[in-house]
């Protein structure tokens, strides 16, 4: 479906609506991010709600000959990721929490959060294989015996 929209400065330009519908499981998690939500909040879902949470929707004014529906899902989905990834990263570096006494001392800080981090993620992820016995980890469980 095209639309016309407007951008900040009031210009118009063309785009287009697509519209992908969710997996059941996608549409079980977001019927009940809606049910949290109003929960949460103490609103009431609006009629439309549980239709448009059954559906992925994407505006886009990429042409329909250079970008599919499932293109700018895919594409979304890897955003998706990558958001995650600068979340997990700057919980892991605590780059919101940089005492700043002076504009030198913030920089430095941060250039060694910087630096470090990636240290601290691969030193965790040779931490969770292996297993505290210094075993390689198997497919026995912690309540299992060692042989």
């Amino acid at each position: 479906m095209s639309a016309e929209v407007l951008d900040g400065e009031g210009a118009a330009g063309l785009g287009r609506v697509c519209a992908l519908r969710k997996t059941e499981e996608g549409v079980r998690l977001a019927l009940a991010k809606v049910r949290r939500q109003v929960a949460r909040n103490g609103r009431t879902v609006q009629p439309a709600t549980p239709s448009l949470a059954r559906l992925f929707i994407l505006f886009t004014t990429a042409p329909e000959r250079d970008w599919s529906a499932a293109k700018g899902q895919e594409c979304g989905r890897t955003r998706w990721q990558a958001e995650l990834g600068f979340t997990r990263f700057k919980a892991l570096i605590q780059l919101g929490c940089l005492p700043r006494y002076n504009d030198e001392s913030a920089k430095t800080r941060a250039c060694g959060k910087l630096v470090a981090a990636p240290l601290v993620e691969k030193l965790l992820h040779h931490a969770r294989a292996v297993s505290a016995c210094g075993c390689e980890p198997g497919p026995e469980t912690s309540t299992q015996r060692l042989k």
